[in-house]
């Protein structure tokens, strides 16, 4: 299909389904790795990471096409400073089986953070405790600045977290919730190349005024991004 968006993955539960529900979203950032958050693998249920999700390509709707093309995980790096209590940085790179045939999204350089319009997607709820939709969604919202996230109204402990970016809109109404976590949060340049500035991580509920979801800047973590998918010689990423 002719997918706006083909590094998107989901994670969905190994076993086979007529309806998929999709746990967490992922990001292709090369033929073989996918960038998603750390607490999408928690460690307390022991459930090893390898064998917790399938992830599954080309979904567009969750309850009707589940037939699509799927891998199974090999490996999965979660980053070793995550604090699963603050959620401080919350990355993990997840390893396939095989290689797959998708486009990889860009990413960031190093430490930079890219300050406005951006495109959040996923297959999470469209509000707190409803239940998630059968499409993708997709919506626009702002790449806070630093000054504007320690000014909003997220608790300190949440909105001054090292490693982390703050969008949504000031007015509340948008922003990504429940389901949506691991997925990206893009910017699109004049040339129509996505780049992928962060991670769905928390939130203090969702899409409310002066409240913006919090995301892993993923500039922060290129060093063990690069470090987690340089094992993989043959892996190639997409040369933005």
């Amino acid at each position: 299909p002719n997918l706006r968006y083909p590094w998107y993955v989901a994670l969905v539960s190994p076993k086979v389904s007529t309806t998929l529900s999709v746990s967490c979203g992922g990001s292709l950032i090369t033929n073989r790795h996918v960038l998603t958050a750390a607490h999408c693998f928690p460690s307390e249920d022991g459930v090893s990471p390898e064998s917790r999700y399938r992830v599954v390509f080309e979904l567009v709707d969750r309850c009707t096409n589940p037939n699509v093309p799927d891998s199974t995980i090999s490996r999965v790096d979660v980053n070793p400073s995550y604090n699963s209590q603050t959620l401080g940085g919350d990355v993990a790179i997840v390893t396939l089986q095989r290689s797959v045939p998708y486009m990889p999204v860009c990413l960031p350089l190093r430490n930079s953070i890219k300050i406005g319009e951006a495109t959040i997607i996923g297959f999470g709820s469209t509000l707190v405790k409803s239940a998630y939709p059968c499409t993708m969604q997709e919506a626009r919202v702002n790449i806070f600045s630093r000054r504007q996230c320690a000014r909003s109204g997220l608790s300190p402990e949440y909105s001054q977290i090292p490693g982390t970016i703050c969008a949504g809109m000031a007015r509340g109404g948008i922003d990504s919730c429940d389901g949506d976590s691991g997925g990206p949060i893009l910017t699109v340049d004049s040339n129509g190349v996505y780049t992928i500035q962060g991670i769905v991580s928390f939130g203090e509920g969702c899409a409310r005024k002066n409240l913006p979801g919090v995301y892993t800047q993923v500039s922060a973590y290129r060093d063990f991004i690069d470090r987690s998918i340089s094992v993989h010689r043959s892996a190639t990423a997409y040369p933005c």
